[in-house]
């Protein structure tokens, strides 16, 4: 017989006094019958303690929603659906503020962490917005960290505003985010958005950028001042084609790493302005393969196939050894080193191209990020909305 003394008592009590609700779980829908139920996922998070998972039932579900306390979102499979919709509901309108000030309409909203979002599907179709505020799928503000897994995020389409996933951080104390195994398309301006102050992991993910416009990324790491840290590795990326800027991979950090992606179909492939590392990348029918924005970028050991420019120097110097380069219409562009003989080159029209005098064009300014007041499309833009 176990005796319980006196101060396990009173300690017990404490512990129960100060805990008073804990973690469970909880449904949406009618396929968990043995779990409390809401009719919203709203009311379902809202009503969950930290630490709960809310399992959502197949179906579709027409809100914003807003996740304020730590907790896991689930998708369930039930009969044969598999897919739990949060839809864009009419009416949709600005919920918070981008860490620049601008006004953001988020599908999900999340402002704590660790918050878990699996198996959910966002879609912003009829969001019925005309493009006066930004629209995310998924949105991560400061303070906010957690998984992002086996998502998909599709038709953020916002008159060239529209962003699947957003994740950024303002505060000092930097976020941890992860994305997997996610799908992310029909976007019309970035696809992935990652800025500020967040430690964040990009991988085995689809992005889609058919639908993106002129301006328009399908991975855009954007903070200038080398505070986003980000592993960005075994994606798989698909532009627009041909159109002007239109970007796969755009680094704006020294401290990423851009490794095994496979990159198809846009008109810059990879662009540095970390200057980052890339090591290990297969582009595939793009203008301008890799854009190297500023000196001392590393790019090694990557395939280049079907290129107008394989390699833009932009008369910057950088590491670029040990790539394969076949068909292309000039394998180094405004290069002012002589090719490092290590590069393997087949098919190529004309080898290098140096032109680096005073008539040169400036390569972008990776200053040009939220200045001025403007927002990153507007400053990318020369000031336009």
């Amino acid at each position: 017989m176990i005796r319980l003394r006196p101060w396990m008592l009173v300690t017990a009590l404490s512990v129960f006094s100060a805990n008073p609700v804990f973690a469970t779980d909880y449904a949406v829908g009618t396929c968990k019958p043995g779990l409390k139920s809401f009719t919203t996922i709203s009311a379902a998070v809202a009503a969950a303690p930290a630490g709960s998972t809310v399992y959502v039932c197949p179906g579709t579900y027409a809100e914003q929603v807003e996740i304020s306390q730590p907790l896991s979102l689930v998708g369930l499979s039930s009969g044969q659906s598999d897919q739990a919709i949060i839809a864009a509901p009419s009416g949709m309108k600005a919920n918070t503020t981008t860490a620049a000030g601008s006004p953001l309409a988020a599908q999900v909203l999340v402002t704590t962490g660790p918050v878990n979002i699996k198996r959910i599907t966002v879609d912003g179709s009829a969001n019925g917005l005309d493009g006066s505020v930004q629209l995310a799928g998924i949105y991560f503000g400061s303070g906010a960290s957690g998984d992002i897994a086996g998502v998909t995020t599709r038709n953020q389409l916002n008159g060239g505003d529209g962003v699947g996933i957003f994740v950024e951080n303002g505060d000092a104390e930097s976020d941890i985010v992860t994305i997997a195994d996610s799908s992310i398309h029909d976007f019309d301006f970035v696809g992935l958005w990652l800025n500020g102050n967040v430690n964040a992991t990009v991988q085995r993910s689809f992005v889609n950028g058919s639908n993106a416009g002129g301006f328009a990324y399908a991975v855009l790491v954007a903070y200038p001042d080398n505070r986003t840290v980000a592993t960005i590795k075994n994606n798989v990326v698909t532009g627009p084609g041909s159109n002007l800027d239109a970007q796969g991979i755009t680094v704006n950090t020294a401290s990423a790493t851009v490794n095994s992606n496979t990159l198809t179909n846009w008109y810059y492939g990879l662009v540095d302005f970390g200057p980052a590392s890339y090591m290990f990348n297969s582009t595939r029918d793009s203008k301008i393969a890799f854009n190297m924005g500023v000196p001392g970028g590393s790019f090694q050991s990557n395939s280049m196939l079907q290129s107008f420019v394989a390699v833009d120097f932009n008369c910057n110097s950088g590491t670029v050894s040990g790539n394969t380069i076949n068909d292309a219409s000039f394998a180094m562009y405004l290069s002012a080193p002589g090719p490092d003989p290590s590069n393997t080159l087949a098919n190529v029209a004309t080898i290098q191209n140096g032109g680096c005098g005073t008539a040169a064009r400036p390569a972008r300014s990776s200053t040009a990020f939220n200045v001025n007041g403007q927002s990153l499309k507007q400053a990318l833009r020369g000031g336009k909305p």
